[in-house]
Order: C-alpha cells, then sequence, then structure tokens
C-alpha cells in the first residue's frame, strides 16, 4: 500500500494504482476507437490522470494554481461551470442539428 496525499485527503491506496490508470481501464472497457479524453483535476491526486490523458492526445485542465501537468488551466470551480457551459454549447452547435421528419415537419434536437 502507498500513502497519496492531496489538497484536503490522504490515501491509502494499493501501491500501482493512481488515476492515470484507472482512467486506462476505464478506456479500455468502453473500446471507443476515436474518443477526445477530458479530464479537470484540482489535486495532486489528478496528476497522473493528466500525465495518461496527456499521452493519449486528451485534454488536460488544472483548476487553481500550482504545478501541473496538465496543459490548461482553469481558475477556479466557476470557471470550471462556464467552460462545461460552453463546451456543451458548442457540441450541441456542431453535431446536432435542425432535420426533418418522414412529414416533412422540422424537429429540433435539443
Amino acid at each position: 500500500l502507498k500513502l497519496n496525499k492531496g489538497k484536503f485527503v490522504i490515501e491509502l491506496i494499493p501501491h500501482q494504482a493512481d488515476k492515470g490508470k484507472a482512467i486506462k481501464t476505464i478506456l479500455n472497457h468502453l473500446n471507443l476507437p476515436s474518443v477526445l479524453p477530458i479530464f479537470i483535476g484540482d489535486d495532486l491526486t489528478d496528476e497522473s490522470g493528466f500525465v495518461f490523458i496527456n499521452q493519449q492526445s486528451g485534454l488536460t485542465i488544472k483548476v487553481g494554481s500550482g504545478e501541473t501537468q496538465a496543459e490548461y488551466r482553469l481558475k477556479d470551480i466557476d470557471s470550471v461551470a462556464n467552460f462545461l457551459f460552453l463546451f456543451q454549447n458548442r457540441i450541441k452547435s456542431l453535431y446536432v442539428k435542425n432535420s426533418q421528419n418522414q412529414n416533412g415537419e422540422k424537429i429540433c434536437l435539443n
């Protein structure tokens, strides 16, 4: 076992365990061939997740100050909420389009 110290947590976990390995296990289980992993974290315990996601050419975001392996940074939890809201709207604008049903009626997928 090892101690994993974070901001407000001390974990006693198996020596081989970390968030990077957990994310790898989840992605392998989901078997998604073309996925852009996005990982947002604010703690030292998230650093192994950042390293793994960077290796997968994903998007890593550190919340708050401090040294990090994350490629990007957001100031605080309000910034995270704003980012997720903008991201959701961008995805909708790119992939959810107005279409027509068989009767020619327009339907909007929201």
